[in-house]
């Protein structure tokens, strides 16, 4: 089992996709495949390769680049090339509101 499957991004996981940058497109999508350092995906939309990509999945986000897209059926087939990874997003979220919380009662 590799790296972001064990911290949750496992096969046929649902995600949040967003193209970072001029269009800001965000659509769904599911992992076909998982590595340390890709994933592929199917999605609903097209990304052009070099596009900087953000995932949101169960409690992980990832930040890559889309390194290749094709049609694959009524999908888009994108590989990424994994940059940056942050994991237990809702416990950060959690410990954020915490912290605002406190300082607004300063």
């Amino acid at each position: 089992m590799d790296d972001h499957s064990q911290q949750g991004l496992k096969t046929d996981s649902p995600v949040q996709v967003t193209v970072l940058g001029e269009t800001g497109a965000v659509s769904s999508g599911r992992i076909t495949q998982s590595s340390s350092e890709t994933v592929n995906l199917l999605v609903e939309k097209p990304a052009k390769p070099g596009a900087a990509i953000k995932l949101e999945g169960d409690d992980v986000l990832f930040l890559g680049e889309v390194s290749s897209c094709h049609p694959e059926g009524a999908s888009f087939a994108i590989s990424v090339e994994l940059r940056h990874a942050l994991y237990n997003t809702r416990e950060l979220a959690r410990l954020a509101k915490r912290l605002l919380d406190e300082a607004d009662r300063l």
